[in-house]
């Protein structure tokens, strides 16, 4: 019996073809038909293409697990990890180190900058490097799953990282590296601050920003810039942050920049406005407030406008240097001129008011000073005396008005430069030689509805430094002249010589005469003034032949009474008097009060016993 050699079924004999796959039957040969015995085989069935097919891809399947199951088993294992974690480390391959780590009780991704961030650190700290390795291969006999507590009570240790499960891995489980995220506070000065990390904007600071924190952050090494910039200032300044351990930072950006705090002694009746380099700015320089951040360089130029009662003054330009800036005002040209007028008004009130002693009404003038000038002019009622006045040159320093604020009302000072002519005589002698005065006067000026004098000052000024630019106020007044004449005295009182009834006149001859006797270094010339064998004698004649010397020169330049006081036998007069004391070219200004002590001698005239220096002020 014969069988399809392809496919095993029976042959029918005779037929060239197998009835069932097809296949050609090959004849049998002679020497297998003359076998001496029959042969019996068993039929051999052979595998289909399916067969074979599905054989192999079983095969191939079996040893795809089997491999699968050996490398995820590695893959997957916490030696692994640790090998690769290792590894990314020794390699500084942030983005492998990225893929290793999740965040503990945090959904946010662990990204590549956070792990560079850390490479860094690791960079910086090699033994930290160290320590975390051997800290994770002691891990190595733990696992900690992910869905549970990360800190179960079963963990003696508090790692810094650690290996937790995270899912699965076909039937795997899969480790990866948890770490806490750590956080920092960022604080800035100034609002408007922008501040960044890398190519990212954090958050710009507000007018109450108390610090904004950040994060999560992988620990590692970090770089913050903050930046600001407006027309005082551009600012930038970097701030490097350690972001280690589990506990936030605070990151305070310290700007290279001040602040200023303007101060005025002449408050405005309304907000002033503040120009900065030319540029009006929002913000009120009287407020209290800080101005800044601003550069104390110099680089910088501020001007301050503000309305005053009487019209808009602004400040001189100021160099910003010092955190402290103290704001003046400057007058216009055209209150300057206000000024002079008013002054100019007033002096020519004041000479006509001395005509009449007091009569006339002074112009400009506080109720207080007016009353003062009035009683002035009683020290040139003297009886049988005429006074003449005439002032060449009046003019007005321009500028160095120093203005201030006192309770609620306005002061300047104004400096005043006056040439005259002063001539008082017996009437009946007629004029002698006038008197020439180079006097400076500071009056003391407030603002009520208008500028009124309130005071004056005689003093020394340095006519070059002080008197740069004027403005005039008066020139050639004229002469002012007061006739007092002589009342009618009954015959049965006695008559006094004339010098008894005026002391302070007396004074003020005696004040010429002594001028006179110095200029010459002749104590005779005021001898007659002083009372024989007194202190005031003995003191002059001592002072006149030890002391003074030919080369001096004494230029008396005011003798003014300022209080009189007379008794039964004498008077006391308070004077104010100034002199220019000259030696060698050096000049000596000289400013005093003095107090003369006068006794009415035998004869009925007044003659000087002491003289008390009060005040001395020199310059």
């Amino acid at each position: 019996m014969n069988y399809c050699r392809e496919c095993g079924k029976e042959l029918v004999e005779g037929n060239k073809f197998c009835l069932e796959c097809g296949h050609p039957v090959e004849p049998v040969s002679d020497s297998t038909s003359k076998k001496s015995f029959p042969q019996f085989s068993s039929p051999k069935k052979k595998l289909t293409k399916k067969q074979k097919l599905w054989w192999g891809v079983g095969i191939i399947g079996f040893l795809f697990l089997v491999t699968t199951y050996i490398i995820a088993s590695d893959m997957t294992s916490k030696p692994k990890l640790v090998q690769k974690y290792e590894t990314a480390v020794g390699q500084d391959d942030a983005k492998a180190l990225a893929d290793l780590f999740i965040f503990e009780d945090s959904a946010e991704k662990v990204d590549e900058e956070g792990t560079q961030a850390f490479l860094d650190y690791l960079k910086e700290y090699p033994e930290e490097a160290e320590a975390l390795l051997e800290e994770l291969q002691g891990q190595l006999d733990k696992t900690q799953s992910r869905e549970d507590e990360f800190w179960d009570e079963w963990l003696d240790e508090d790692h810094f990282i650690t290996i937790v499960q995270d899912g699965k891995f076909l039937f795997f489980d899969r480790y990866r590296l948890a770490v806490e995220p750590v956080y920092v506070t960022l604080h800035t000065d100034y609002k408007g601050t922008k501040v960044s990390h890398g190519e990212k904007e954090v958050y710009t600071a507000s007018a109450d920003d108390e610090g904004l924190e950040y994060g999560p952050l992988f620990p590692g090494i970090y770089q913050f810039a903050a930046t600001y910039k407006n027309q005082t200032a551009d600012l930038n300044t970097t701030e490097k942050v350690e972001l280690w351990g589990r506990y936030s930072n605070d990151v305070y950006f310290q700007m290279e920049a001040d602040t200023v705090t303007f101060l005025t002694e002449s408050m405005p009746v309304d907000s002033a406005k503040l120009y900065v380099n030319g540029q009006l700015v929002d913000f009120d320089p009287f407020s209290g407030e800080p101005y800044g951040p601003v550069m104390l360089d110099g680089s910088l130029n501020v001007e301050v406008e503000a309305e005053f009662p009487w019209g808009v003054m602004k400040s001189d330009t100021i160099a910003l240097e010092e955190q402290n800036v103290m704001v003046t005002f400057e007058f216009t040209e055209e209150m300057e001129s206000e000024i002079a007028e008013i002054i100019g008004e007033y002096y020519q009130s004041y000479l006509k008011s001395f005509e009449t002693l007091g009569e006339l009404p002074l112009k400009h003038v506080t109720a207080d000073f007016g009353e003062d000038v009035r009683d002035s002019f009683s020290g040139w009622n003297q009886e049988g005396h005429t006074t003449q006045l005439w002032v060449k040159n009046l003019e007005m320093s321009r500028g160095n008005k120093y203005l201030m604020e006192r309770d609620s009302q306005y002061f300047i000072q104004v400096d005043v430069r006056m040439e005259a002519f002063e001539s008082h005589f017996l009437t009946e002698d007629g004029p002698g030689d006038p008197g020439f005065y180079n006097n400076t006067i500071s009056y003391s000026m407030v603002y009520d509805d208008g500028w009124k004098i309130d005071d004056e000052e005689y003093f020394s000024m340095d006519f070059e430094e002080d008197f740069k630019e004027t403005v005039p106020i008066m020139e050639d007044s004229g002469v002012f002249q007061l006739e007092v004449s002589v009342e009618e005295i009954p015959v049965e009182e006695p008559v006094q010589n004339l010098q008894a009834t005026d002391p302070a006149q007396f004074v003020i001859d005696f004040r010429n005469a002594y001028a006179e006797a110095l200029n010459a270094v002749d104590f005779s010339i005021a001898e007659d003034y002083l009372l024989d064998d007194s202190t005031a004698y003995h003191e002059l004649k001592d002072y006149m032949e030890t002391e003074v010397e030919d080369t001096f020169d004494f230029n008396f330049t005011l003798n003014k009474p300022l209080d009189v006081e007379t008794k039964s036998d004498g008077a006391t007069v308070l004077m104010h008097e100034k002199f220019i004391f000259t030696h060698n070219g050096d000049e000596t200004y000289y400013d005093r009060e003095k107090e003369y002590t006068l006794i009415i001698d035998e004869d009925g005239n007044y003659k000087i016993e002491k003289i008390d220096i009060l005040e001395t002020g020199r310059d």
